[in-house]
């Protein structure tokens, strides 16, 4: 099967990172981090840039992936729901508590 698509984004990848980013620190935390992402089309012609979140947690670096947060490729707004960004933050907690236990063994 062959799909051609064409159409304009507004808002790259790098942009989207960079919006997803300030957010991050500005309204959760500074130990989050969004990764490479992925472009999303759906069957209605729209595309969102799919971020794969990470943790990272001091010495111990870039523990894991914790949820994935979308950003409208058209115009920039952050796809984050109160219920994810809820268990982003839970998965980023027991990390942390995983993390901490562990360096006192």
């Amino acid at each position: 099967m062959n799909l051609h698509v064409s159409t304009t984004l507004e808002i790259t990848a790098d942009l989207a990172k960079r919006k997803l980013l300030r957010f991050f620190l500005d309204e959760v935390s500074l130990f989050l981090q969004p990764e490479y992402p992925l472009l999303i089309t759906t069957d209605n012609s729209h595309a969102v840039w799919r971020f794969p979140i990470a943790f990272l947690m001091g010495r111990h670096g870039k523990l894991e992936k914790i949820g994935e947060v979308d950003v409208d490729a058209y115009s920039g707004e952050l796809l984050i729901t109160n219920k994810i960004l809820k268990e982003i933050q839970e998965h980023a907690q027991q990390l942390a508590k995983r993390a901490t236990f562990s360096t006192r063994e």
